[in-house]
């Protein structure tokens, strides 16, 4: 989902399952406020998130801290989320007639070796 109001980007619960991320090897959890006052744990990894355009020519990657949700029975709404760590590198455009996002990468940075 993108997330206007995420200051980090977070996946799910369900997301670290399908991708193999083995719950007992996160270490570093913090209690995060979320809408309607809830707190959820998630866990601080570091992490790089790599897109290509549309032609896939070029690829964009971003380093950052993620958040990624504990397998606790409170996170399993929690939806993942793309946040402003990443979509303020990028102009955006939403086009609701054409059920679309537009995104143009306007700052990037740069990881060793991509």
């Amino acid at each position: 989902m993108f997330d206007t109001g995420a200051d980090r980007t977070c996946l799910n619960s369900r997301l670290t399952v399908d991708l193999g991320i083995d719950e007992e090897e996160l270490i570093r959890p913090i209690e995060v406020d979320g809408i309607g006052r809830y707190k959820t744990v998630f866990y601080r990894e570091t992490a790089a998130l790599t897109f290509f355009d549309s032609d896939r020519d070029e690829h964009y990657a971003y380093p950052m801290e993620m958040l990624i949700a504990s397998r606790a029975t409170g996170n399993r709404n929690v939806e993942s989320v793309l946040g402003r760590d990443v979509f303020d590198h990028w102009d955006t455009i939403y086009r609701p007639t054409e059920n679309r996002l537009d995104c143009e990468v306007v700052r990037h940075t740069a990881i060793e070796g991509c």
